[in-house]
């Protein structure tokens, strides 16, 4: 199992970084090149890797 942590400089993100001590904000399960993630508008998505990663500066990933 992979699971990515990101972030990205937008206000609620350094916000959230801030709050919780952290350097990402989010966080998804990696399967098959799709992420599964939480997102405010839509719950629990899962969405293509790449287009994933496209939206964040920094991104980590943690196989376990």
């Amino acid at each position: 199992m992979t699971i990515i942590f990101c972030t990205d400089n937008m206000p609620w993100s350094i916000f959230i970084r801030w709050f919780c001590w952290s350097n990402y904000h989010h966080c998804g399960l990696v399967k098959d090149n799709e992420v599964i993630h939480a997102s405010f508008r839509h719950g629990i998505i899962k969405q293509n890797l790449y287009s994933f990663c496209s939206k964040y500066k920094k991104i980590k990933f943690c196989h376990v």
